[in-house]
């Protein structure tokens, strides 16, 4: 009998074992997956951090309403003031919020020069090519003599040289983060060798294209510049990697003036600036690009002529400054409101 009853207790004593081991084993395998899902999306999310969480990795950004109307009369004061203290000549403003959708325009039909502006089509055009060979970031490409464009880079050790072999990815780097036009012009070159059809299309599908062939006129389109920016941040035409690849650049940007200045230290903002001496009287500044705020990625677009690039460049850090406070500011409201309706539901459980 006894040995019938340690049999008994055995086959127990081993079936619960075998339970608590397929358990644990359970889950230890879930932790394991837990673990390497984490480790996925945190390498992915690191390798593409500048662009729209909704694209990243699969993730959804929160979805909630966001009323921007208020900061849109309070942009539309300003720039009121701005032309009519005589700092401003023209004002035009966009702002969209990418992460939420919502967006407004201020003086979206005014007119104006592109000038290095362009450099950001220019570099779409290169990195649309390397997303079809991506050798052509490595091909080098060098100039003899003089090129046909004014050397605008302060530091000239980040303008290229004469007889110098330079990496298309190094003139792109150059190019954008120096605004360096003599890269500028070989890389334009380089795009004008390849069958005309490609470049033609590329221009065209990012509808910058009487931009691109008349870059002097008074015509650019703030609704289609700024669209450029949404197109790398939503991966809408480059590959993922080209895409932060052209972010990461516009991020490096050397001008901490304008949309940067309006921003707390150490914000991100992918951005590019052009500037034009129209006459003696009157000047274009402009700055456009992505501020990455934590509580709503935005673009923010600011076109101006006045009479000078120091008071220009003031007035643009005034107002990404003013759009930067104005979101903190709906950040701040919707927390309160949540962490109000939270102690309502509570306070009713009771």
């Amino acid at each position: 009998m006894i040995g019938v009853v340690n049999r008994s207790v055995f086959r127990a004593g081993r079936e619960q074992a075998i339970r608590y081991g397929s358990a644990f084993l359970l889950g230890a395998f879930a932790l394991f997956a837990l673990q390497q899902m984490d480790s996925h999306f945190a390498v992915c999310r690191n390798s593409y951090s500048l662009l729209n969480p909704k694209i990243q990795c699969g993730t959804q950004a929160r979805d909630s309403e966001w009323d921007y109307e208020p900061l849109r009369y309070a942009i539309l004061k300003k720039s009121a003031d701005l032309k009519a203290s005589g700092r401003m000549q023209e004002v035009s403003v966009l702002f969209r919020d990418l992460d939420h959708g919502p967006r407004f325009e201020i003086g979206q039909y005014d007119k104006f020069q592109p000038a290095s502006l362009t450099k950001v089509p220019v570099m779409i055009a290169v990195l649309h090519h390397a997303d079809l060979d991506p050798a052509i970031l490595d091909k080098t490409l060098s100039y003899s003599g003089s090129l046909k464009v004014n050397l605008n880079v302060d530091d000239s050790g980040e303008t290229i040289e004469p007889n110098t072999p330079y990496t298309i990815r190094e003139l792109l780097r150059k190019m954008i983060v120096y605004s360096d036009n003599y890269s500028y012009e070989l890389l334009t070159k380089e795009l004008n060798s390849t069958p005309p059809p490609t470049n033609y299309h590329t221009f065209l599908d990012l509808n910058v294209l009487r931009m691109m062939t008349a870059p002097k006129a008074d015509f650019i389109s703030i609704q289609s510049y700024s669209n450029l920016f949404a197109v790398l941040y939503n991966t809408g035409y480059l590959s993922k990697q080209n895409s932060q690849l052209a972010l990461e650049l516009l991020s490096q940007s050397t001008y901490h003036d304008g949309l940067v200045a309006g921003t707390p230290e150490n914000t991100r903002v992918a951005h590019k600036f052009g500037q034009r001496t129209i006459s003696p009287t009157e000047s274009q500044l402009h700055d456009c690009g992505i501020v990455y705020h934590p509580a709503a990625t935005y673009i923010l677009c600011v076109m101006t002529s006045g009479p000078g690039f120091a008071i220009q460049s003031t007035a643009i850090a005034e107002i990404s400054r003013t759009v930067y406070e104005g979101v903190t500011g709906l950040l701040q409201e919707k927390d309160s409101r949540s962490s109000a309706d939270a102690q309502t539901s509570e306070e009713e459980t009771r």
